[in-house]
């Protein structure tokens, strides 16, 4: 197999700000004047702040002050029901989740893992932090896996790829990262390259992604603009 040239270095790095919502000033507690002698100091009572309360009652409140407060539920937790792993998914891939943290798939997880295995299309609707990417990865980073280690010339040629297109630029940085942080934590993995493409990336890293990446992340605009009027040169 021929040696997969060095990734060139991405644009400059990607931050985020994240807004605070603008909390209404409470009134703290003068501080007690200075003491003479022997006298005692009256004791300076805390100064509450929004960080003490819950977020539920922050929003609540933050709402009813500007009006537009009309209905908070709180939904209550329940307690996690896990599932096994497939024994379809690479032992290697496994690892590197449960490095991660992810000793077993959530029941969810599980069920959308043998859909897509089985072909069927799978939306999932969970919430923030409930292991989405984990259903999105894993099938084909198990393909992935699985090819590297085929001695077969005839899948060698056939190497599964994988064009993941976020809605926006930050949640693609935001994945390639994640996928990234995955893949150190597999050893010796030499046959799974990530790349991004979209107009932020120069041209030295598209062409690497073009030519070597086994997946690709990019948002609807690239696709639109640059990848399906030069389809050609992405196909393989």
């Amino acid at each position: 197999r021929p040696a997969t040239p060095e990734q060139p270095a991405s644009g400059g790095e990607q931050s985020a700000a994240t807004a605070s919502p603008a909390v209404p000033n409470t009134p703290s507690t003068p501080a007690a004047p200075a003491s003479s002698g022997d006298q005692p100091t009256a004791p300076t009572a805390p100064a509450t702040s929004a960080s003490s309360e819950t977020f539920a009652r922050l929003v609540e409140r933050l709402g009813r002050s500007g009006g537009q407060h009309v209905h908070a539920t709180l939904l209550p937790e329940r307690p996690g029901t896990s599932g096994e792993w497939p024994q379809w998914v690479h032992p290697r891939i496994v690892d590197a989740w449960r490095a991660r943290g992810a000793e077993l798939p959530w029941l969810h997880q599980r069920r959308a893992l043998d859909a897509i295995r089985e072909g069927n299309d799978c939306v999932i609707a969970t919430g923030t932090g409930s292991g989405k990417s984990l259903v999105a990865w894993t099938p084909i980073l198990s393909d992935l896996a699985s090819a590297e280690q085929s001695t077969r010339i005839s899948e060698v040629h056939r190497t599964p790829t994988c064009l993941y297109i976020a809605p926006t630029k930050a949640l693609a940085a935001d994945q390639l990262n994640a996928l990234n942080t995955l893949l150190a934590a597999i050893p010796d993995v030499e046959g799974i390259h990530v790349g991004a493409a979209d107009g932020d990336t120069p041209r030295e890293a598209k062409d690497w992604a073009r030519a070597y990446a086994s997946i690709i992340v990019t948002n609807p605009d690239y696709v639109h603009h640059v990848l399906l009027p030069d389809h050609e040169r992405w196909t393989r």
